[in-house]
């Protein structure tokens, strides 16, 4: 009897147990488990540089320019040709006037006094040549006066030269004077800075002439020609040993 009221006990154990189950909509499968997506790494996007500083391209150097060459003087033709014709004033004439002769000239001048320690070509230099450019200046035109023989001229002749008006002209380089031995000039034509005095010889005489330069302030060349065009004598002021002002004298 005990046996059997222990199988009744099971037995409702058994069943309540089943019942439970169906309740619960039975035995309790175990959910999958669902594996983590698989994430592919992506590579880094790398962090961009700040860009680097460049030196600024190089400043290009102009080319050297080539110099041009010295435009070449004109010649005594072309100054004749295309030359102003300029008028001049003779202030001063003799038409009798000689060189003394050289031992005189000697005795007199270069032997003695103010010239008596000078350099020879220096002294001699008037002796020898005929044309002369005056710039108003008492010591340089005694100069000239002493040394090319002019000092045996009367004394008168070259009053009108003296005039406050055209020797003030003569200081301020508006005016050219020059000094013509044993010539006498016929015709002055201009080319710029450039001169040709046409002249014929004398045997004897002196003039002296004042004649228009130029409004700048540069030195002159001057040809002295025969009315054939031979060359006699070129004085170019800024070589000459009577120019007084260097400092217009342009840069080579």
């Amino acid at each position: 009897m005990m046996r059997y009221r222990l199988f009744g006990l099971f037995s409702l154990a058994v069943f309540l147990s089943l019942g439970l189950l169906v309740a619960c909509g039975g035995a309790a499968t175990p959910a999958p488990t669902t594996p983590p997506p698989t994430v592919t790494p992506h590579p880094a996007t790398p962090t961009p540089l700040p860009p680097t500083p460049t030196s600024p391209p190089p400043t290009p150097v102009p080319p050297t320019p080539t110099p041009m060459p010295p435009t070449p003087p004109p010649t005594v033709v072309e100054i004749m040709a295309q030359g102003e014709e300029l008028e001049f004033e003779i202030c001063g004439e003799s038409t009798t006037w000689e060189r003394p002769p050289e031992q005189e000239q000697s005795a007199k001048w270069w032997s003695s006094g103010r010239y008596a320690a000078g350099n020879e070509e220096i002294l001699k230099y008037p002796w020898t040549h005929n044309f002369f450019v005056v710039y108003g200046h008492a010591s340089g035109e005694y100069d000239i006066t002493n040394l090319s023989g002019l000092w045996t001229l009367s004394g008168d002749v070259r009053v009108k030269c003296f005039e406050p008006e055209p020797h003030d002209a003569i200081l301020k380089l508006e005016t050219a004077e020059a000094w013509v031995l044993l010539h006498r000039v016929k015709s002055i034509k201009r080319l710029d800075t450039h001169y040709v005095l046409v002249v014929e010889p004398t045997e004897k005489g002196v003039q002296f002439i004042q004649f228009p330069r130029p409004e700048r302030h540069l030195p002159l060349t001057l040809h002295f020609v025969t009315k054939d065009g031979q060359e006699i004598e070129t004085i170019v002021e800024a070589e000459s040993p009577y120019w007084p002002y260097p400092q217009l004298i342009p840069p080579s």
